[in-house]
């Protein structure tokens, strides 16, 4: 996972060894954009200054994740889906986090509108990878 003291070139090393081919310094920041770095430094920016979530609408937007309503692109959903295509391990996400975020919404189910932080209605398992 990629973590909020990551440097850029970290970064980049983490893509390369995910099997990305990156050519150059202008290709692999087009790469780094589209795969929605920039949304999950904002979601750890919220969070590192006790943001609230709840509500919230995002400056960026992820990309590549056609199954995001333009709506939930700038929302709660958008930036936990943007967190979830960089994931490296699929089963810690699916066993844990996953598992995390339906326990968290069960809790609160009778005070959450999922429309103020993007979640699709019928979300089913759209969390997991």
């Amino acid at each position: 996972m990629l973590k909020p003291s990551t440097t850029y070139q970290q970064q980049v090393q983490i893509l390369k060894d995910r099997n990305c081919i990156i050519e150059d310094d202008s290709d692999c920041a087009k790469m780094l954009e589209r795969i929605n770095l920039r949304c999950c430094s904002d979601l750890r920016n919220i969070c590192a200054h006790y943001g609230r979530l709840y509500g919230w609408h995002f400056t960026s937007a992820p990309a590549g994740l056609p199954e995001l309503s333009d709506k939930a692109k700038f929302q709660l959903y958008g930036a936990i889906m943007a967190v979830r295509s960089l994931f490296p391990d699929e089963k810690k996400w699916n066993n844990e986090y996953v598992i995390q975020i339906a326990t968290l919404m069960q809790e609160y189910e009778d005070v959450i509108e999922l429309n103020l932080i993007g979640f699709p209605a019928e979300r089913g398992n759209m969390l997991e990878i």
